[in-house]
């Protein structure tokens, strides 16, 4: 099954937003948060689109990572929270080669720019990196108190 977001677009605040999940090609509509969206824009245009959603990464990903790997890490060695995360990033962040002009550049996305399921990929990488560096650092079960 496929998540898609259901949403009117024009840049105006009253934007109606969906989260849902289509089944059998079709999605359930909050109707009536819809027509109250719609009332506001009465004689105006506006255009309803589906996009695929893909949920961006968490708080409690982010408060973990630079609390309990890049804080630490950086702490360690005398680095800042923010040079520690790059380290991290040259280390453990996948990266991909592109070419322009026949010269070839690694490119590595930024730490903001990563889905959900990218930044736990990414966690995991930098745990595993850092153990094989004989640092350890709490798992998520040890820092949440899980």
């Amino acid at each position: 099954m496929s998540v898609f977001r259901v949403l009117k677009c024009l840049n105006i605040k009253g934007m109606f937003s969906q989260v849902s999940t289509v089944e059998q090609g079709l999605i359930d509509i909050d109707f009536k948060r819809l027509h109250e969206s719609l009332v506001k824009h009465e004689g105006k245009q506006v255009r309803l689109s589906c996009e695929k959603w893909n949920p961006t990464k968490t708080k409690e990903q982010l408060g973990y990572y630079y609390a309990a790997i890049a804080q630490p890490f950086g702490d360690h060695y005398g680095y800042t929270k923010d040079e520690a995360s790059e380290v991290l990033r040259q280390e453990c962040m996948l990266s991909k080669v592109v070419t322009i002009n026949k010269e070839e550049y690694v490119i590595r996305p930024r730490v903001s720019s990563l889905k959900r399921s990218e930044m736990s990929e990414y966690i995991s990488r930098c745990i595993q990196w850092l153990a094989e560096q004989d640092f350890r650092i709490q798992t998520p079960e040890e820092y949440w108190g899980i």
